[in-house]
């Protein structure tokens, strides 16, 4: 029987933890599984009992969220908080993941995993109702909690996907004033593992090396494409969304670096290697 269970298979994140650990694992898909019912989880986890349990299923639409606030909430907290219940009972180890928007920004300089909370939107508010199910319903011995931000993947959507879209009907702008820590998700997955390897518990950053503005982002992703687009700059009030989001969210990531011994790859690299994956896949 499957030592691991995944669920969220087929999300950014999920895709790239499947292929990291390899089918063999149990990962019932969405249209498989219905995570809500949670009889029909309860008796999937009783019939394989995984010794590790990793939750890459969340509500992700930031600005859904300020109008769908009932399904973040129930995504994002409660089925958590069941999950967790459940690792109770077949006594098993708990992966989940949170969000850089947990914080509002205003810090100034990288966040550490000490830093109070302080979400602006009601998706970060959500996420952060999914960190507090873990912390209460599990021993820290017993969980890895992972905050990741600004994550992309060579399938599924992220803002160098739509970076590449705007690029190809020409010029583009992009905020030079909202800086965070770009992560790209099969990178992501090799962390988990070395995580995982090492016994790691409790709460951890983990994000690509280095920080960007999303108009470094930009750019790099134009280059990477060989694209002669002008990106110029703006500003985050030129493009005003729902959903409140916070300016500065960079993840400092000196805990993950202890434990593991070595930082993550550049963001920069992995912009490209992002680009060439896209291009391997289509």
């Amino acid at each position: 029987m499957a030592h691991i269970a995944l669920f969220g298979c087929t999300g950014r994140l999920g895709t790239a933890i499947l292929r990291r650990f390899g089918e063999e694992i149990l990962h019932p898909s969405e249209q498989e599984l219905d995570l809500t019912d949670t009889g029909t989880v309860r008796k999937l986890l009783l019939e394989h009992r995984p010794q590790t349990i990793i939750n890459a299923a969340a509500y992700t639409d930031v600005d859904g969220a300020e109008r769908d606030t009932d399904t973040a909430y129930r995504l994002n907290g409660e089925l958590v908080a069941d999950l967790c219940s459940l690792c109770r009972e077949i006594d098993a180890n708990f992966v989940h993941f949170s969000t850089d928007f947990v914080f509002d920004g205003k810090k100034g300089t990288p966040y550490a995993e000490e830093d109070t909370p302080a979400p602006l939107s009601v998706y970060a508010r959500s996420k952060l109702a999914g960190e507090e199910a873990v912390r209460s319903g599990l021993p820290e011995n017993r969980y890895l909690l992972i905050r990741t931000s600004w994550l992309f993947a060579p399938c599924g959507p992220s803002f160098p996907a739509s970076v590449l879209a705007w690029a190809r009907k020409g010029a583009l702008r992009a905020p030079c004033d909202v800086v965070g820590t770009p992560t790209y998700a099969p990178d992501l997955a090799d962390a988990i593992v070395k995580l995982l390897d090492r016994k790691a518990r409790g709460l951890y950053h983990v994000a690509n090396a280095g920080i960007a503005s999303r108009w470094d982002l930009a750019r790099r992703t134009v280059e990477a494409a060989g694209l002669d687009v002008e990106v110029g700059k703006a500003s985050a009030s030129d493009f005003p969304t729902p959903a409140p989001r916070p300016l500065n969210s960079a993840l400092a990531c000196e805990k993950y670096v202890t434990c593991v011994g070595e930082e993550m790859p550049r963001w920069e690299d992995a912009v490209a290697r992002w680009h060439r994956d896209r291009a391997e896949s289509a």
